[in-house]
């Protein structure tokens, strides 16, 4: 299996966490169980680099910003908020009151995959059906603007690790030209306990 390497990333950004805590993040076998449990359910296999990821940092803020989510073990179900559940964003996209279940075709709406988010309210979902990269399982990255009415979305990226590097931890938020100032840090979404 291709591996893509994420280990120069851990050393430049800064994992937030308050003062006398550490995230109680699941063991490396936990994570992989609930990925295959979560492959099985969804039909599709996730990207390797978004698994290793997730390995890496697990669900949360990346850069006071994006909002990344990932499937969670059981037992920390309801410890993680439902931002970062990918369970719980597929429910709130398949919610028949939602303006987002009347915008796009239910074929349309069984191809994406909603993986991330913004404070803005901005989404980023890979595309199923735009494998860009078999051995990778990588798939397109497209964008909804929060301030697009309509179901339409944007190719943003080729690849996860594109999205991470280039507009997770870009200087413009997406869908404008506005400068932003990236910042290099990540809030993990595992709960925490004391040290």
């Amino acid at each position: 299996m291709a591996k893509v390497s994420w280990s120069q990333l851990p050393k430049r950004i800064e994992m937030l966490v308050r003062d006398g805590e550490v995230f109680d993040r699941p063991k490396p076998g936990e994570i992989d169980n609930v990925f295959r449990h979560y492959e099985a359910q969804a039909g599709f296999r996730l990207p390797i680099s978004y698994r290793e990821f997730i390995h890496w940092f697990g669900p949360g803020a990346l850069s006071g910003w994006f909002q990344i989510c990932a499937p969670i073990p059981p037992r920390l179900r309801g410890l993680v908020a439902d931002v970062f559940d990918m369970d719980k964003q597929r429910e709130m996209l398949e919610d028949p009151e939602g303006y987002w279940a009347d915008t796009v075709t239910p074929e349309t709406l069984r191809r994406l995959v909603l993986f991330a988010s913004t404070e803005g309210g901005d989404w980023f979902f890979w595309d199923t059906a735009d494998a860009r990269n078999s051995s990778g399982h990588e798939y397109g990255v497209y964008g909804h603007s929060h301030s697009s009415s309509s179901g339409k979305v944007k190719l943003m990226a080729t690849s996860f690790k594109e999205f991470v590097t280039e507009i997770g931890l870009g200087d413009r938020y997406p869908f404008s030209t506005e400068d932003r100032e990236a910042k290099w840090n990540y809030r993990s979404a595992w709960p925490t306990k004391q040290a």
